[in-house]
């Protein structure tokens, strides 16, 4: 069995880190709803257990408000919940008149706090504003039956600057009271927003300028509308009533007033898009769209995408291939039509990526343990090319022993199975041609499969004895590097780090002689001290008498840097021989990590992903 090796004990080997990270974090938005949308547990005695970060009774001697608050810490995600009131239902908290933020000692923590909870009955004042104003990463407010309003006359900037609240209802205040609700949702985004006969937001700024259209926050987007309707109405033609309309209707001592959640009536545009392929998992782009656009609206009802494409909708259908992608089949009949965020509107078709086709090689020397040199090869993939497998030092292969396996069929000699063909790389490459379909391909098939086993078969070469002496001589140059040459080749001494790619690495003895019981494992990092040049080819030493061919590994600089992605297009990527990869790209505007750079063709590359790099010109250091 060959020794796979991480990482070398002897000299001149150390262990660099590959670690890659990569990738970003979101965030699920919840509408609010009465009562509804906590995160975390609230508990009877508003512990300071779990979580609990500050807070402070309605007794404390600081805080005049009259109100308990606390605040919570998701220890998931680091979003802070802030809770309102006594828990104990026999509780009625009276508060304290508030005229502004200052006024609430929880608003340190505002830029953190993603939701409220109101826990407990809370009595408000008659001078009640901004209790909820400046939280601008709050999502939700719920619980708010709870908040008693029926003597507030002063409602100002009540939930002023909430940008990311997108649903809220207080259909259960009592309003009949109120004199001053002024810039009640200034700043607000509202999505819904559920009125009660009770309600009254007469001059509340519900949109900016309390004009239409306005903009509206929906899942995360930003959507325009003309005006509100009732989302109970789902007709055709819904009766719409303008913002300064729907503020008039709902003023004290109307009678216009019903239990009604309003919606924004969306504005849709007539647009032009693409089919925009994705990763059916990971909702990766994938550097395929449609030649063709298509005439649509932005009213978020199902695209069927075999019916506009006149079911020529695979990948294979129009001839784009991806490696490592099904060329058969997407995996949705129906897609939305979404913002490319590049100034245009794509519906995405999801691919399923497909396992790689598996091909069994092993070589055995004599009565040596087998070798395994087995590979993959991704499916639809029309770039791949068949890469040589080294034939042991001092051994002939025996045409008659080594076998060949296709498919279902018995196994045969490299003799009988070609006539032609006298050694392994010829016969294998041969065989594999063998095995595509119609578009040189493996195809979707064989994802997964072993449709070739090789068991190579060699004998070992009569070397006889000999003898030898060498010498060599050092010389040392302005750049602290030293050359020596021997009878086998010439050393320099230089210290760099290296990595292997995507496949194990061979390791060579002095005399360029494979070593077969050990390799370097794939995606490992290494550090050499010298390059060894021998009969026109250059090796580095990573251990005493153990050398990987220069070609099979690339130099590299070890920096941890994040990189910004310029422009508003994918970037695609290289492999370190500066092959283009192209089953992926990095999304215009995005940030990803990378720890270390490396010359390819003589320009500078970051790798951001395992023998994945992006030029340094398509990147901005951050």
């Amino acid at each position: 069995m060959k020794l796979r090796m991480n990482k070398f004990t002897m000299v001149c080997a150390v262990v660099l880190s590959s670690a890659v990270l990569f990738g970003t974090n979101s965030v699920n938005v919840q509408a609010a709803g009465d009562g509804a949308g906590s995160t975390i547990a609230v508990n009877k005695d508003q512990s300071k257990e779990d979580g609990y970060v500050d807070g402070e009774t309605a007794s404390n001697g600081n805080n005049w408000t009259g109100m308990s608050w606390a605040v919570y810490k998701d220890e998931n995600n680091g979003d802070l919940q802030l809770r309102l009131g006594n828990p104990d239902a026999t509780t009625v908290e009276k508060l304290g008149q508030s005229q502004g933020t200052a006024d609430f000692d929880w608003m340190k923590y505002a830029s953190r706090i993603t939701s409220v909870v109101i826990v407990g009955k809370i009595k408000a004042n008659i001078y009640q504003e901004s209790v909820f104003e400046g939280l601008d990463n709050a999502k939700t407010i719920s619980g708010l039956s709870l908040f008693q309003t029926s003597d507030t006359s002063y409602f100002q900037n009540m939930f002023k600057d909430d940008a990311k609240l997108e649903s809220l209802d207080i259909s259960s205040w009592d309003m009949s009271a109120a004199k001053y609700t002024n810039d009640m949702f200034v700043g607000t985004h509202l999505s819904s927003l559920t009125l009660g006969p009770n309600s009254v937001i007469r001059n509340s700024t519900l949109t900016p300028e309390s004009t239409d259209p306005f903009s509206y926050n929906l899942n995360g987007k930003t959507y325009m509308a003309n005006g509100w309707k009732d989302v109970a109405d789902t007709s055709s033609s819904p009766q719409v009533i303008s913002t300064q309309g729907l503020m008039s209707r709902y003023t004290l001592g109307s009678d216009s007033r019903t239990q009604t959640t309003w919606v924004p009536n969306r504005i849709l545009e007539n647009i032009k898009y693409h089919v925009q392929y994705v990763d059916s998992s990971t909702g990766e782009v994938l550097p395929v769209k449609s030649d063709q656009t298509y005439d649509g609206v932005t009213d978020d009802k199902p695209v069927d995408l075999a019916t506009i494409t006149n079911d020529k909708l695979t990948l294979g259908q129009i001839i784009q291939l991806q490696p490592g992608y099904s060329a058969d089949s997407v995996e949705n009949k129906t897609g939305v039509i979404e913002d490319d965020g590049n100034d245009g509107y794509v519906v995405k078709a999801k691919i399923k990526k497909l396992d790689p086709v598996n091909i069994s090689v092993s070589q055995t020397v004599g009565s040596d343990k087998p070798i395994d040199h087995s590979f993959k090869v991704p499916v639809n993939d029309t770039s791949y090319k068949y890469a040589d497998i080294a034939d042991p030092a001092n051994a002939t292969i025996d045409l008659n022993k080594s076998t060949i396996k296709i498919g279902d069929k018995d196994a045969e000699p490299f003799a009988k199975y070609s006539s032609t063909s006298k050694d392994l790389n010829s016969i294998l490459s041969a065989a594999i041609t063998s095995q595509y379909n119609k578009s040189n391909v493996f195809g979707d098939d064989s994802a997964g499969t072993t449709p070739i086993t090789v068991n190579a078969v060699y004998t070992k070469k009569s070397t006889g004895g000999s003898s030898s002496s060498s010498g060599s001589h050092h010389n040392s140059n302005n750049n602290n590097e030293s050359n020596t040459e021997d009878k086998g080749g010439t050393t320099t001494e230089v210290k760099q780090t290296i990595s292997t790619t995507n496949k194990d690495v061979n390791l060579y003895d002095k005399d360029g002689k494979l070593i077969t019981d050990r390799v370097l494992a794939e995606n490992s990092a290494w550090f050499s001290d010298q390059t060894y040049d021998l009969n026109g080819t250059s090796y580095y030493r990573v251990a005493n008498g153990e050398y990987v061919k220069a070609s099979d590994v690339y130099i590299y600089t070890a920096e941890n840097h994040i990189i910004d992605v310029k422009g508003k297009s994918i970037v695609f990527m290289v492999d370190s021989n500066g092959h283009k990869v192209t089953n992926r790209a990095l999304g215009p505007n995005s940030e990803w990590y990378s720890d270390r750079y490396t010359i390819i063709n003589g320009q500078k590359y970051y790798r951001v992903a395992t023998d994945e790099f992006v030029s340094a010109a398509d990147i901005a250091l951050l």
